[in-house]
């Protein structure tokens, strides 16, 4: 169930000092914070004159919404009854609970929670802690003389969280013992993100007198200073924690385990008031530092959009997760002081209160099952049962021999007779022997289970061939479309090819290109035709030119100007020079030659059949390999005689022709590969031959 977390504000008496702040207090019907209560009102008037002692533009009323105003003359006793009381009766039901004190340094949180001291005789001056504990103890009392059979017990831990490490406050120490010195509590998170606290220990109280004198040991051992603003300022924060187990009756295996933690917040301080130094300035930097990651904790939880709540940034976040937004029941009083000097804390100590009041906790009660008591409330019911069969039969104890041969048989032939029994109100009567009647329906069950078996293994035979041979036709029909689509896609990107190798031999000047896929490839292929020259065929290569130089227009090349001077000193170059200047002359010569774009056309469509036909070996290569599976499988189904052989067969020589194909196809892609390198060559060749002839000429002359 969802429960809201509940507010209390207690005001702290002003000891005689006069404040010109106002306030009232009064109730309304509707609660904005909890649906089922009333609220109180706390209505705080500051002059604009008090405030910090200048005229300001400051607001002068404030108004804050609480389950209940404890003010200044409220005693201890009222106090306990209206806020912990009913978070303690549902700890003692099962629910977990948290009750925590907020407030100022010096607003009364530690006389809240624990009174001026727990050695104190004075009843009127206990807090919460002191009255908790004898309250929980006169109810266990109460619980053990009403019912006998129930089962209460009580354990108490105890520890402070100072500068961000926690002590355990019921360690054995020493007096003289430094606080850096003792053991730490390690603070750890399982799989459940369950927090786990080590190094903590746990002491079992059995009455009030042992459980007040764990608390004075702790209360001994805690970290207090004075300060400027309080004479026994807790510099640390406390947690007090309770664990109460209880069972209803030592029969019952249910157990209820909850804790209480009633926790003492050190006093946040403003460092410019109260003007401490040293030690006293880092613990102030500590506390405001964890009350600020808890005021963090606080808004996030309140914020509905957030999915991160920044639970570890402190320790006491960590603790403290379960009653912020977890499974605890929790209240919260926050203590205020009426003096001039602290109306911002008291100010700002109910607002971070109504953000705390937004928190919606799930709350469960915490039963859990004892596996030992368990145990034996199941060893006492199967005696109760071996009584009840005895009494059954008439007082004869039940035999645990196993059955004869002759009652074995009797048994199988009882159950035969059932079976065939054409008549549904045909009984089987075996006495009341249990060991007979298991008997009878261990056979029932293994020829029930045997003629479901059978009949399973029959459907399942005749399923599985029904599906095979659909699922078999499904198959060869899909794969008989892919085939039909594969070879229309094939056809029509060879027709698209042979138009465009059509169109770029006669735009390119070399004639079309012989329909390879029709008739077989001629054995000379034409030559390109060079502008300004003449081809004559050499006797002994038709294919080749017989003399370049007869085929060479007259070249009017201009080397670049950068080169002019060392044509002009041929004669003193070295022959690396010389490889060098020829080189980069070819280079130039090459760039600006009229034949250079057709050689590079050339070379592209070189490259574009080269890929399609490493493409279409690869296709190849697969379609063998499924032609030869296919083969070997329509093998056997001839040999088994199954009639799908027939379909198969036509698959079969389907794929053989669509193989076929592409082996043609390949062919074609060869000769035209052989074509486009041979006319490379020879466009290639007509350029070098060019070069060469220049060069020629260019040496002779500036050698001379």
């Amino acid at each position: 169930m969802k429960e809201t977390i509940r507010i209390y504000v207690r005001l702290k008496p002003l000891e005689g000092r006069k404040s010109s702040c106002h306030y009232e207090t009064f109730q309304e019907s509707e609660n904005p914070l909890n649906d089922n209560a009333q609220t109180h009102i706390f209505q705080l008037s500051i002059p604009k004159e008090a405030a910090d002692g200048h005229v300001n533009n400051s607001r002068e009323l404030f108004r804050f919404h609480f389950d209940g105003v404890l003010e200044s003359g409220i005693s201890q006793t009222d106090v306990f009854e209206i806020v912990a009381k009913p978070i303690v009766e549902r700890v003692l039901d099962g629910y977990n609970g948290t009750l925590f004190a907020y407030g100022q340094t010096g607003s009364g949180k530690t006389f809240t929670i624990t009174g001026h001291g727990v050695q104190e005789k004075v009843a009127t001056t206990k807090g919460i802690i002191p009255r908790t504990l004898a309250y929980i103890f006169a109810q266990i009392n109460k619980s053990a003389i009403t019912n006998n059979e129930g089962e209460s017990s009580a354990s108490i831990s105890y520890f402070e969280i100072y500068n961000e490490s926690a002590y355990d406050l019921l360690q054995t120490r020493d007096p003289f013992d430094k606080l850096e010195d003792l053991t730490k509590i390690q603070l750890l998170e399982d799989a459940d993100q369950n927090i786990h606290l080590r190094n903590l220990s746990v002491h079992r109280a059995r009455s009030e007198s042992e459980a007040m004198a764990i608390l004075a040991i702790g209360e001994a051992n805690r970290v207090m200073a004075e300060t400027p603003i309080n004479q026994t300022s807790t510099r640390s924060h406390c947690i007090f924690t309770i664990i109460i187990t209880r069972r209803d009756s030592e029969s019952s295996s249910i157990m209820r385990t909850s804790k209480l933690h009633i926790v003492d917040l050190a006093g946040s301080e403003r460092v410019y008031k109260s003007g401490i130094v040293g030690r006293s300035l880092n613990e102030a930097k500590s506390i405001n530092l964890a009350l600020h990651h808890l005021e963090q904790v606080i808004i996030a939880l309140a914020d509905k959009n957030r999915s991160h709540i920044p639970y570890r940034n402190s320790m006491m976040t960590s603790i403290l997760k379960d009653s912020l937004g977890g499974n605890s029941l929790t209240s919260m009083i926050a203590t205020c002081s009426l003096d001039e000097a602290n109306l911002g804390e008291t100010i700002s100590t109910c607002r971070f209160a109504q953000r705390v009041a937004l928190i919606r906790n799930e709350v469960v009660r915490n039963e859990t099952v004892d596996p030992l008591m368990e145990i034996e409330l199941l060893k006492k019911q199967i005696q109760q049962l071996k009584n009840t069969c005895f009494l059954l039969h008439g007082g004869v104890e039940l035999s645990t021999d196993p059955l004869t041969d002759e009652e074995l048989l009797k048994c199988q032939e009882n159950v035969s007779t059932f079976l065939a029994a054409d008549d549904s109100s045909a009984d089987m009567l075996v006495g009341l022997d249990w060991r007979k009647i298991q008997q009878c329906f261990r056979l029932l069950k293994q020829k029930m289970s045997g003629r479901e078996v059978r009949a399973a293994d029959v459907q399942n035979e005749r399923e599985d061939c029904d599906g095979k041979s659909q699922e078999d036709v499904e198959k060869l029909r899909k794969t008989l479309q892919q085939r039909d689509r594969e070879m229309a896609i094939l056809c029509k990107l060879l027709r698209q090819e042979k138009r465009r190798i059509d169109d770029l031999m006669s735009h390119s000047g070399y004639g079309s290109m012989p329909d390879t896929t029709v008739t077989p490839r001629p054995s000379a292929f034409p030559l390109p035709q060079v502008v300004n020259s003449t081809v004559s065929p050499s006797p002994a290569s038709p294919h080749m030119f017989s003399d370049p130089s007869s085929l060479l227009p007259a070249m009017d090349f201009t080397p670049p100007s950068e080169y002019l001077p060392w044509l002009t000193k041929l004669s003193q170059l070295t022959n690396a020079q010389m490889s060098d200047l020829r080189r980069a002359l070819l280079t130039k010569f090459i760039d600006g030659h009229a034949q250079r774009n057709r050689a590079e056309c050339l070379k592209q469509n070189l490259t574009e059949r080269v890929n399609k036909a490493r493409q279409l070996g690869t296709s190849i290569r697969t379609a063998q390999a499924e032609q030869q599976c296919g083969t070997e499988q329509l093998s056997a189904l001839q040999e088994c005689g199954d009639p799908r052989a027939e379909n198969f067969s036509r698959e079969v020589e389907y794929g053989r022709i669509r193989l076929q194909g592409m082996l043609e196809q390949l062919g074609s892609l060869k000769e035209q590969v052989e074509y486009f390198e041979k006319l490379t060559r020879e466009v290639t060749n007509v350029m070098q031959t060019q070069f060469d002839q220049w060069w020629t000429l260019q040496t002779s002359i500036n050698s001379s």
